[in-house]
């Protein structure tokens, strides 16, 4: 697995990798559970070889690796490319700190 930043593929493409294409439905979903992602791969391409298990796998392995983000909905484990849920209230005080020469 390809640990750089996630790239979102703006088409299907048939030859692209199994990552690429899941990548590329959950980013036309915008939030999906894996059956709803090989759903949208099959209406571009209805002879599809990627399997629901293999989707499943790869969909994990982003998530693992803190790539994609997640949550159960509904008894059912969504996906989605937020990175970001919850801006940052906090705030920096820089009073009384030296500046580094």
């Amino acid at each position: 697995m390809n640990l750089e930043p996630l790239h979102v593929p703006y088409r299907y493409q048939e030859d692209d990798s199994p990552e690429q294409k899941v990548i590329f439905a959950l980013g036309q979903l915008g939030e999906a559970n894996t059956e709803e992602i090989m759903a949208k791969l099959m209406t571009y391409n209805p002879q599809e070889n990627l399997t629901e298990t293999e989707a499943a796998t790869i969909l994990k392995n982003y998530f693992d690796h803190g790539m994609i983000n997640g949550g159960t909905e509904h008894g059912s484990f969504r996906y989605n490319l937020h990175k970001i849920l919850k801006q940052n209230s906090g705030r920096t005080n820089i009073e009384g700190l030296e500046e580094e020469l």
